[in-house]
């Protein structure tokens, strides 16, 4: 479960097609004698990652604090402040020791047996799409091998990979046929360490919004406009402050964008929520009659209920000396899925009630429900 949306209180649901595509895009005999559907944890500390365990002194004696890139003090509404772990070996006793075994093989020998052009062919190929530029997954996941099929009805429950990759100017994703999958791309930081070139990965991050966020009220067609809209109005709630956008007709949508108590063409986006004091901001569209019906809510910083996000963990590619990008084989396919919203209360009560369980059971691991299909 990402460590930045559970702090939030936010319950993810990450469907297992992230395990499979981590194990050679969907062939059946890569479970490798392992029954994927069980529920039988073989590793119950998985919640701690291997990073977890990274030496913070160098061979020198030098400290560092990788740390402090998960471990901080949060803000509201993530009520989680754990920043004392930068300076603590504090592990539940039955993940004391790291189980990560491969941290201590030499992969040395196994390396130099691989010549370059090898490497570079197979990150060459896309293990996502297949010659004809079908996604290979999905194919896969509509014709159930039995082996995955967790409750035994003969159907995948959970996600099934429905992004083309093919983004136009505006990072709006497109089938071949032209129409929205209503997959964006965004800029962000990549998260430290981790998937930074230079440790051997590389990624992209998409975010998904519900479909009414995406249509004027009443409508069912896919509208470029309101939904660029709606996205930058909830990166204004994330964010907490103003965000530019092209000159918008504030009066096709009945939403004052910029706050300047008038609706005539707005570009920005006016960050002012304080409910208290009767500042309030509204999407645009058929998400803006929800919200008026209270089926949707707005909060600064938190997402929509049905918000989605897709996360291709990716091999990097090399065509130039000093010049890297995105490989076509992916690593593996993380998707994630807020399945319900909780209010700022909830959330600070769930946080206390995570911090009274550590300090009365510290040797407990956490357990988080689901199985292979709808996830964790």
């Amino acid at each position: 479960m990402p460590t930045g949306l559970r702090k939030q209180g936010v319950r993810i649901a990450l469907s297992a097609c992230l395990l499979i595509l981590s194990i050679h895009a969907g062939d059946f005999e890569a479970t490798r004698g392992y029954d994927i559907r069980s529920k039988t944890l073989h590793h119950p500390g998985a919640m701690i990652p291997e990073m977890c365990y990274t030496r913070t002194k160098d061979p020198s004696g030098n400290a560092h604090n990788p740390c402090y890139a998960c471990h901080t003090r949060g803000v509201a509404p993530n009520y989680i402040h754990d920043e004392a772990l930068q300076a603590a070996y504090d592990f539940p006793a039955p993940a004391l020791k790291n189980p990560y075994r491969n941290d201590f093989l030499d992969f040395r020998p196994a390396i130099a047996a691989i010549d370059d052009r090898t490497i570079q062919n197979y990150v060459d190929e896309s293990n996502y799409f297949d010659a004809n530029g079908s996604i290979i997954l999905a194919r896969k996941l509509r014709r159930l091998h039995p082996e995955w099929d967790s409750d035994g009805d003969g159907r995948w429950e959970g996600y099934i990979p429905d992004c083309y990759y093919r983004f136009d100017k505006q990072g709006l994703d497109r089938r071949p046929d032209g129409s929205y999958t209503g997959w964006a791309a965004f800029a962000y930081m990549p998260f430290l360490g981790t998937f930074w070139p230079t440790n051997g990965s590389t990624d992209d991050v998409l975010i998904r919004l519900p479909a009414s966020f995406a249509r004027r009220a009443g409508d069912r067609e896919f509208n470029a406009t309101i939904y660029r809209t709606n996205l930058a109005i909830l990166q204004a709630l994330i964010q907490r402050r103003d965000v530019p956008i092209e000159a918008t007709d504030e009066r096709s949508l009945g939403v004052d964008l910029d706050k300047d108590g008038r609706l005539g063409v707005a570009r920005k986006i006016r960050y002012d929520w304080a409910p208290l004091r009767g500042h309030t901001m509204s999407y645009v569209g058929e998400a803006a009659r929800l919200q008026q019906e209270g089926r949707i809510h707005l909060a600064a910083g938190l997402y929509p209920v049905g918000t989605e996000f897709l996360h291709s963990v990716r091999y990097i590619r090399s065509d130039r000396p000093g010049q890297i990008a995105l490989a076509s084989r992916m690593k593996e396919l993380r998707y994630a899925r807020k399945r319900f919203g909780l209010n700022y209360a909830v959330l600070h009560n769930k946080a206390q009630k995570e911090l009274m369980e550590a300090d009365f059971s510290p040797d407990r691991l956490e357990t988080f429900d689901g199985d292979l299909e709808q996830g964790w």
